[in-house]
C-alpha cells in the first residue's frame, strides 16, 4: 500500500485475508473490501499484503474460476433436473431387500425430566373464560392508549414475532380507529385483522412494566384487560373461519400469540394453532414452495422473517416433538438485514432473529441426527457443540455475551434500548440449548460413572451460568416475563437438583444457593406468567423432598 515501507516477506502462499484483519487477528471473509473493514468504515484501506512467493512479488488472488450468480442458477437447475430424473427411475424400481435403519422413536430422544412435563401441562380450566366471551364484551382502548400499545409492540415485540411490517400496520391501525370514530362496531370489521390487533394488544400489555402501564391510561384493570384482549384475539380468530380459509392474518395472529400462550397456561392450544399456522403459511407459499404465490400484503423480506418465526419456534419447541417441517421441506433463506445507508445501520433488531434462526437450525440438525442414529450420541453431541460454538463465535459485537463491556456500548444501548435485552436473551438461549445438547449423554454417564465427565461438567457449569445471568439481569421484572426465560431457569435448576440427588449430596452442601436463586427469580416474574408460578411451586416441593 502507499506509504508502507515494511519489507516484503517471503512465504509459500499469498494470504487472502486483508492486512487490517490479519494485523488485528480477527476473522476476514477474504473479499476486497471485506465486510469487517466495511463495517469499521475502513473499506478504502482494505487490501491484501504484498508478499514474495517463489521469487515473485504478488498478493492473494480470488479464484479465477468463481462461478457467476447466473451460472450457479443454471447449475442448480441442471442438478434439480438430474435429481428428478433419478428419483423417477428409482420409483420404477422395486424396493431393495436390504433392511434400512429405522428412525428412533421420539420418546427415546428427549427423555425430558418428569418435572418439565409437569410444568408444561395445560390446566383443565384454561379455556373456561374464553368460552364465555363475545364481541359485546370486548374492551376497545382509546386511540391514545391503542397508539401507545402499538408503539410498544414496534419497539419491544416486533423483532420477537416478526409478524408485522411497520409502518404498514400503523397505517391499518389508524384506519381501524377512524372506522370506530365513524360509528363502526367490531362486528362490522374484518375479524382476521381484529385477531392480529388484539394479539398485539395482549402481547404488549403482557410485557409492559408497571410504570409503562400507568402512562397508557388503560380502560380498566391491567389483569382483566390482559385476559380480555387475549381471549378477544382467539375469538376473532375463530370468527375469521381460519380453518376453512387460508389467510396470512391467521399466521400473523398466531405468531404474535406465541408470546402469550404459555403465559396463560395454553400449551396445548399453542401446539395445535402453531401447526395450523405452519400449514397455512406453506399453502400461501411463505416457505418458498410456490411459483404462483397468492397476493400477500407483506414484502418478500417480511414474509421470510415471518416464516422463520414459525420455524424457530417449531424447531426449539418444548417439550420436544418431531417437527412438522424439515430443512428439506422449504426453500426460504435466512432473514436479511435492511440496507445499510448510515454507519449505525449495521446494528439492527433483525440480527437477533438471524441468530435465533441459526441456533434453531443447529438444534434441529442435532435432533435429526439422534433420530437417524448414524453416529454415536457422543459424536452427535460433539458435532452439535461445534456448530453452536460457530454461532457464538460469529455473533455481532453488540450481541456477544461480554458485549456490554465494549467502549461506546452505553451510548448504543441508550439509543437502541432493545440491545441489552437481546444480548442477555441470546446468551440464555445458547446456554440453554448447550445444556440440552450435552444432557443427551445423561443416561450414559449415570449407567457408567466416570464416563462423559466432560459433558456432565459442561451441563453443571451451563446450568449455573443460566441461573446467575438471570439473577443479575438488570431489566424490570416485566421485561423478563417471557415464559421461555422462566423455562430456561427451571430446566437449569432441575438439572442441578437431579445431579445433587444422583450423587447423594445434600442440596445444602452443593447447589442450594443456585436453586434458591432460581426460585427467587421465578417468584419475581410469576405475575401474569403461569410457567414461572408453576415452576417455583414445583421446585419448592422438590426441595422439600416430595416424590415428584
Amino acid at each position: 500500500m502507499p506509504g508502507n515501507t515494511s519489507p516484503i516477506r517471503s512465504t509459500q502462499r499469498a494470504p487472502r485475508s486483508c492486512r487490517p484483519c490479519a494485523s488485528r487477528k480477527v476473522k476476514c471473509d477474504k473479499l476486497i473490501p471485506c465486510s469487517t473493514c466495511v463495517r469499521r468504515g475502513e473499506a478504502d484501506s482494505c487490501a491484501r499484503e504484498m508478499v514474495m512467493v517463489r521469487g515473485i512479488v504478488t498478493s492473494g488472488k480470488d479464484p479465477s474460476d468463481m462461478p457467476s450468480y447466473q451460472e450457479l442458477l443454471e447449475e442448480n437447475k441442471r442438478l434439480r433436473n438430474a435429481l428428478a430424473a433419478a428419483n423417477s427411475e428409482a420409483l420404477d424400481r422395486p424396493e431393495p431387500s436390504l433392511p434400512t435403519r429405522p428412525k428412533k422413536p421420539q420418546h427415546l430422544l428427549e427423555s425430558p425430566d418428569a418435572l418439565e412435563q409437569m410444568l408444561l401441562e395445560s390446566p383443565p380450566s384454561a379455556y373456561e373464560s374464553y368460552q364465555k366471551l363475545d364481541l359485546a364484551h370486548i374492551v376497545v382502548p382509546s386511540r391514545e392508549c391503542s397508539n401507545a400499545l402499538v408503539a410498544y409492540d414496534k419497539k419491544w415485540n416486533s423483532w420477537v414475532h416478526y409478524a408485522l411490517e411497520y409502518p404498514i400496520f400503523e397505517h391499518e391501525h389508524e384506519e381501524f380507529m377512524d372506522s370506530l370514530d365513524n360509528g363502526a362496531t367490531l362486528s362490522d370489521l374484518d375479524p382476521a385483522w381484529l385477531s392480529v390487533y388484539f394479539s398485539v394488544l395482549s402481547a404488549a400489555l403482557l410485557m409492559a412494566d408497571e410504570d409503562e402501564t400507568l402512562r397508557l391510561h388503560l380502560p380498566g384493570h391491567h389483569d382483566e384487560l390482559l385476559h380480555n384482549w387475549y381471549e378477544a384475539a382467539l375469538l376473532c380468530l375463530n370468527h375469521s373461519d381460519f380453518m376453512r380459509q387460508r389467510n396470512v392474518r391467521t399466521v400473523q395472529a398466531i405468531a404474535i400469540l406465541g408470546m402469550c400462550f404459555y403465559n396463560f397456561g395454553d400449551s396445548e392450544l399453542n401446539a395445535h394453532l402453531w401447526s395450523c399456522a405452519i400449514r397455512i403459511a406453506q399453502s400461501l407459499g411463505l416457505d418458498g414452495s410456490r411459483s404462483d404465490q397468492p397476493s400477500i400484503p407483506l414484502t418478500k423480506e417480511a414474509q421470510r422473517r415471518l416464516w422463520w418465526t414459525l420455524v424457530i419456534c417449531e424447531w426449539l419447541c418444548v417439550p420436544y416433538h418431531v417437527p412438522q417441517v424439515d430443512e428439506a421441506d422449504f426453500n426460504t433463506p435466512l432473514p436479511s438485514m435492511d440496507p445499510i445507508n448510515e454507519p449505525d445501520d449495521d446494528i439492527q433488531p433483525v440480527q437477533y432473529h438471524i441468530v435465533m434462526a441459526r441456533t434453531s437450525t443447529v438444534y434441529h440438525r442435532f435432533r435429526e441426527s439422534l433420530r437417524r442414529g448414524n453416529r454415536s450420541i457422543g459424536e452427535t453431541v460433539h458435532l452439535a457443540d461445534q456448530e453452536l460454538a460457530e454461532v457464538i463465535n460469529t455473533l455481532p459485537e453488540h450481541l456477544q455475551p461480554d458485549g456490554g463491556k465494549n467502549p461506546g456500548m452505553d451510548h448504543l444501548e441508550a439509543e437502541h434500548p432493545w440491545i441489552k435485552w437481546q444480548r442477555f436473551d441470546v446468551s440464555l438461549v445458547l446456554l440453554h440449548h448447550r445444556l440440552r445438547i450435552h444432557r443427551a449423554l445423561h443416561k450414559e454417564w449415570l449407567e457408567s460413572p466416570g464416563r462423559h465427565e466432560g459433558a456432565r461438567a459442561v451441563c453443571i457449569r451451563t446450568a449455573r451460568d443460566i441461573i446467575w445471568i438471570s439473577q443479575n439481569w438488570d431489566q424490570p421484572a416485566a421485561m423478563r416475563r417471557q415464559w421461555a426465560l422462566s423455562l430456561h431457569v427451571f430446566v437449569a435448576a432441575v438439572f442441578l437438583l437431579r445431579e445433587t440427588r444422583t450423587a447423594g449430596i445434600p442440596v445444602r452442601d452443593d447447589f442450594e444457593e443456585e436453586i434458591g436463586m432460581a426460585i427467587s427469580y421465578l417468584d419475581e416474574v410469576k405475575s401474569r406468567n403461569v410457567v414461572a408460578d408453576r415452576a417455583a411451586r414445583i421446585l419448592r416441593r422438590a426441595l422439600d423432598g416430595d416424590d415428584l
